[in-house]
């Protein structure tokens, strides 16, 4: 498998590697997360297929009501019904918070999450100063 690096201009670090393989399917889920890092105020899937050479996002609101499901609830050892989607990663807090959103995710989409990225108020500064800011 080939990967692109994508580097901004003058960077010495690479920003990010952009897996190139033939047929490659990938799925990311996105968590923007509150100042304490436990609720999902936006959520997003992401979905990149290098044969059609493509990128798909998907917008969880974060107010979609969930049941939620039989993984989170054996993941977290207890019963939780009904919630906001955002809540998912609250109850599963620090420790298992990101795990309990992406098997939520996986069972209200019905598709699998190779990975995750948690962005928190401080990086999202940092991603849009990266990309030469907001004027």
């Amino acid at each position: 498998m080939a990967l692109a690096v994508i580097r901004l201009q003058d960077a010495d670090e690479p920003v990010c590697w952009m897996p190139l393989g033939r047929n490659m399917k990938l799925n990311v889920a996105v968590f923007g997360v509150d100042a304490d890092g436990t609720r999902t105020d936006v959520a997003f899937v992401v979905h990149y297929d290098s044969s059609q050479e493509s990128l798909s996002l998907l917008s969880i609101p974060r107010d979609t009501r969930v049941d939620v499901c039989t993984d989170v609830e054996q993941l977290l050892g207890k019963r939780y019904g009904v919630m906001k989607f955002n809540a998912v990663h609250a109850i599963g807090g620090k420790e298992y918070g990101p795990q309990a959103a992406v098997l939520q995710l996986e069972d209200m989409l019905g598709i699998k999450i190779d990975h995750y990225v948690k962005v928190d108020f401080n990086a999202l500064v940092e991603i849009v100063d990266a990309v030469g800011g907001v004027r």
